[in-house]
């Protein structure tokens, strides 16, 4: 897969593509899962903790991520909602969690969703060497992970997020691209920003809540 030009990296791609996608859906268990996902992914981009964590189930949780390679990074997912709370935390403050995902497939189900996506992510070069096993990454380096990856998102009754399970290729140096300076994106440098300031910059925006 050809990593992404940076002029076009956008961390709310996914949440905004969900977002379309609830108009094709008529069904409320569906749209409530589909909503779900979306508040994720769009507080997952933005690095709002506190939202994120509002989308997720304390009743249970279950991460695995099955690949090509084994790392720190798959053998450390977490099991449960209490795992999960510094998971998402570590993950944001390592400045982990600036992905652009552009999507092929999504399917939504009752109690399931589906996506398969080609995913660029920046990562830290230090983060790369240490969690991924990428011995060649330079730790001072900021890099984009390219892959094609599918994932099954699991819900509870109540539609909250309650694990996902990511199905991809392994993490090595000829899948990252090391960014020039002027390539990184600009929240990687000026840290986490909330969902309140995504929809002040974007009012006209139709969001659906239910």
């Amino acid at each position: 897969e050809a990593p992404i030009d940076m002029a076009d990296f956008d961390p709310t791609r996914m949440a905004r593509f969900a977002n379309e996608e609830l108009a094709k859906i008529a069904e409320p268990q569906r749209r409530k899962i589909l909503i779900n996902f979306r508040d994720h992914a769009l507080a997952e981009a933005l690095g709002d903790y506190d939202a994120l964590m509002a989308t997720c189930s304390q009743k249970s949780q279950r991460y695995e991520v099955y690949a090509d390679n084994d790392n720190e990074f798959t053998r450390n997912q977490p099991q449960s909602y209490e795992e999960l709370v510094p998971h998402y935390k570590a993950l944001i403050d390592a400045n982990m969690y600036l992905m652009h995902g552009e999507p092929d497939k999504l399917i939504v189900g009752e109690d399931a969703l589906f996506v398969e996506m080609v995913q660029h992510m920046v990562v830290p070069g230090a983060i790369a060497k240490l969690a991924f096993g990428v011995q060649e990454a330079s730790e001072q380096g900021v890099y984009l992970f390219t892959t094609r990856i599918g994932v099954v998102f699991i819900f509870d009754e109540d539609g909250m997020g309650c694990g996902e399970h990511a199905f991809g290729g392994a993490t090595s140096i000829e899948r990252m691209r090391l960014l020039s300076e002027d390539e990184i994106p600009a929240q990687f440098f000026s840290g986490p920003r909330t969902v309140a300031d995504f929809f002040a910059e974007n009012p006209d925006l139709d969001w659906p809540t239910h």
